[in-house]
């Protein structure tokens, strides 16, 4: 694929959720761009601290003013917005700033939780991770999400001896804990998982009041590199999709990266191109026996799956000529 941002520069507005802005700042600088990166927003105690004093917009125009401040002194060729974090201002001010700069946005989120339609105008490019926003609006783009490298090379390196058939880290809500027990109901006993729950100290306290299964909780977000330590040790991750949005986690997509089958409640799977009935699961169009038979099974490798990697997932975010189809 063309590359459009070679000794280009960028101005990346994101906000860090496990890294991921890092991770694509990095493949950006690898494809030879110049990037200044800012956090629109920071999730932090400083800012929930913040929120508790009716302070978070305060916090949120002290970050804004930062960024308006940069540009007006340097002229950019692109600025990429990793999901909608301030006001229409903001980007209506950026856009007067950078009146050469071609916009692009990219959501991982759905519609239905914050609907960033109104902003679409300050933009050149808008992709979504949501197959059904994009189809419901011409305007936006399909894209799904991407592995990182470091998942990229379990699938070409990995050697270590599986300890377990599935694998489940997630963060808590009550309708992933409740779809998990479901799931756990009919899984036979000789398929071994491990379980990881993330919670919040607060949200921990109140599952342990409510008397959930604690040994699948903890409060300690895991890094990247134990997360990718977890997936060598197994065979098939384990993924619950909302039943509000249709997009693929990026659990799904770092999964088939790192050469690991898909064990998923989310049908619209079958529409992407890596799909592949020997490497993915459906729940509800299977039964318990053939899960068992599935996960004992080895991961066929595609070359489908490498148009997900993070550095295909950049390039056509800055392509010429990405329109509504994947490549």
């Amino acid at each position: 694929m063309e590359n459009c941002i070679s000794n280009k520069h960028i101005l990346f507005l994101c906000f860090n959720f496990y890294n991921y802005n890092v991770e694509i700042k990095k493949k950006l600088e690898e494809l030879g761009a110049r990037v200044d990166m800012y956090e629109q927003i920071k999730y932090n105690l400083f800012y929930t601290f913040l929120l508790r004093l009716r302070l978070g917009k305060w916090y949120k125009n002290r970050l804004a003013s930062k960024i308006i401040n940069t540009c007006k002194n340097v002229e950019y060729d692109y600025i990429l917005s990793l999901e909608i974090k301030q006001p229409e201002a903001f980007y209506q001010k950026l856009h007067t700033l950078q009146p050469k700069a071609r916009f692009v946005l990219y959501y991982w989120d759905s519609i239905k939780f914050f609907n960033y339609l109104p902003y679409i105008k300050y933009f050149d490019k808008v992709f979504s991770f949501d197959k059904d926003d994009a189809e419901a609006n011409d305007s936006v783009i399909y894209l799904p999400l991407f592995y990182i490298d470091s998942y990229a090379a379990i699938r070409t390196n990995d050697v270590s001896e599986k300890k377990y058939d599935l694998l489940f880290i997630a963060s808590y809500n009550e309708e992933r804990y409740h779809n998990l027990e479901r799931f756990l109901e009919e899984l036979p006993q000789n398929v071994k998982i491990y379980i990881y729950l993330r919670a919040t100290l607060g949200i921990y306290i109140k599952c342990a009041l409510k008397g959930l299964k604690m040994k699948w909780f903890g409060i300690r977000k895991m890094t990247q590199s134990e997360i990718a330590n977890m997936y060598r040790q197994c065979n098939c991750v384990l993924d619950f999709d909302k039943k509000s949005q249709s997009g693929l986690t990026m659990r799904t997509i770092e999964s088939l990266g790192a050469g690991k089958k898909i064990v998923t409640s989310n049908k619209r799977i079958k529409e992407e191109l890596f799909f592949n009935q020997n490497n993915i699961f459906i729940l509800g169009d299977n039964n318990p026996k053939a899960l068992e038979d599935f996960v004992k099974k080895d991961f066929v490798s595609s070359p489908r799956i490498e148009d997900y990697s993070i550095e295909k997932w950049c390039l056509k975010l800055f392509a010429n000529n990405v329109s509504g189809e994947l490549v």
